[in-house]
């Protein structure tokens, strides 16, 4: 939610006077003859103060068309099913923003009395949240399949992460959620753009909260309030989506209940939250072989997490499609991982690793890979990965004496002209060849240099 520099949300109606004010100006935008409804606007002047509070905390963008033309001829109707739906929210207002995205869209009293039906229906409990984790659920439940996948992904992040919006449209590009949308004055959209306008979407109906943006007004950073992520938690642990594993709680319990810390090998998606002690890590590596694993993320919660890959990637992570160590200073890859042909999301960001093996090149399905470290060495095989959509190469404003981030092993390592699919390359410094073959990508739709170009 936008905030004003006292920490007050932005359009937020100053008692009677204020809300009255805040409501005229909605129906001058969007009602032509404001004369003839004068007298009914004067009626929304006296509402009891949870209509005020209930307007502003729901989107009022999206209100302005469905709902206020829809009180002014129905309003009894729907101040009675309202007031009953907000008793449930016990007056968080959290559970108040996800309430009104869900109204947001239903213009008609039935519709809301639908709604106010499966909220009852859904009732457990008479504790401190009762009523607040109901309306939260039902939120996902009123999500088209598209947004509940998008939403799910999010459980792979820490409580309270600001998390940044890049990174989860790379997992849902990955994950497979995202497909290519149709505009009719751009054609058709990126991957990219599509994930952008599902992240919009969330954010409009209070799932989800944009903590900052972009000059453009894009989302750059957003977060889950901690209701939110539990009950985020909760659906994909149900539906069998994802688990979670907190290396430095499962060291403790192991030590205690060594079986209990067996991870069930029939999971598919696996976030890891390590902490200061490589033992944790390596614990969980050599409790359980994972043949099932899709999606691999590793987050260091602690004040120094450092794991070194002593070995190969076991064979029984083969199907892994998402692999993210972002933010893990020391990760060695070797040869074995040519055999993850299946992989689209490859994140080694942060790390500290020198040198790419030659095999990445083998890695036919890879999307996204994300090269954005210091000194690293890469071979002449990018060329290879013909599935590539975005790269991310070093950048090399870290260096002194403009020193590259990056050393190309061979001067044709990047031909991105080679690379068919590619939508997106940001890196740092590229010699006039490189750049000359994006012309030639028809795919191509955004370039960062951060760096020089090279004769």
């Amino acid at each position: 939610m936008d905030v004003s520099p006292n920490n007050q949300p932005l359009g937020q109606p100053q008692g009677t006077v204020g809300f009255a004010n805040w409501v005229e100006k909605l129906l001058v935008e969007e009602v032509e003859c404001l004369a003839k409804v004068r007298d009914k606007v004067e009626g929304l002047k006296r509402e009891p103060e949870w209509m005020q509070s209930f307007l502003w905390y729901a989107d009022h963008k999206q209100y302005k068309k469905a709902i206020i033309r829809q009180w002014i001829s129905e309003k009894p109707r729907m101040v009675e099913v309202g007031e009953k739906m907000l008793k449930h929210c016990n007056g968080h207002p959290l559970a108040m923003v996800v309430l009104g995205g869900i109204l947001a869209t239903k213009r008609t009293v039935e519709e809301w009395r639908y709604v106010y039906d499966n909220l009852q229906s859904n009732l457990q409990g008479h504790g401190l949240y009762s009523g607040v984790y109901e309306v939260l659920a039902l939120s996902y439940y009123e999500m088209s399949y598209h947004l509940k996948a998008c939403f799910l992904v999010l459980a792979y992040f820490p409580e309270d992460l600001e998390i940044p919006a890049e990174r989860l449209y790379h997992l849902w590009i990955a994950e497979g959620t995202m497909s290519p949308m149709q505009d009719q004055e751009e054609g058709k959209r990126s991957l990219e753009d599509t994930a952008k306008v599902s992240l919009n979407e969330l954010v409009h109906k209070g799932i989800v909260q944009a903590v900052s943006r972009d000059v453009m007004g894009d989302i750059k950073m957003c977060k889950l309030h901690d209701l939110m992520r539990d009950k985020c938690l909760q659906i994909a642990k149900h539906e069998n989506f994802l688990l979670t594993s907190d290396c430095a709680k499962n060291h403790e319990l192991q030590q205690q209940h060594p079986s209990s810390c067996v991870l069930d090998d029939r999971i598919r998606r696996l976030a890891v939250y390590a902490g200061d002690s490589v033992r944790e890590l390596e614990s969980l590596a050599n409790s359980t072989k994972l043949p099932h694993l899709k999606s691999l993320l590793l987050f260091s919660c602690g004040k120094a997490s450092y794991y070194q890959s002593r070995g190969d990637i076991p064979q029984s992570l083969e199907l892994l499609r998402i692999l993210d160590f972002t933010g893990f200073s020391s990760i060695r890859l070797s040869s074995s991982i040519r055999a993850l042909i299946y992989l689209r999301h490859l994140s080694l960001r942060g790390t500290r690793i020198t040198e790419l093996p030659s095999e990445i090149g083998n890695l036919r399905s890879l999307l996204i890979l994300d090269l954005r470290l210091e000194g690293l060495r890469l071979p002449d095989v990018l060329w290879k990965i013909k599935s590539l959509k975005q790269l991310y190469l070093p950048s090399s404003g870290s260096w002194p004496d403009e020193k590259l981030g990056y050393v190309i092993e061979d001067s044709k390592a990047l031909r991105p002209d080679k690379l068919s699919h590619l939508e997106i390359i940001e890196g740092s410094d590229l010699d006039t060849a490189a750049v000359k073959g994006l012309q030639e990508l028809s795919t191509f739709k955004l370039f960062c240099l951060l760096g020089r170009i090279i004769n």
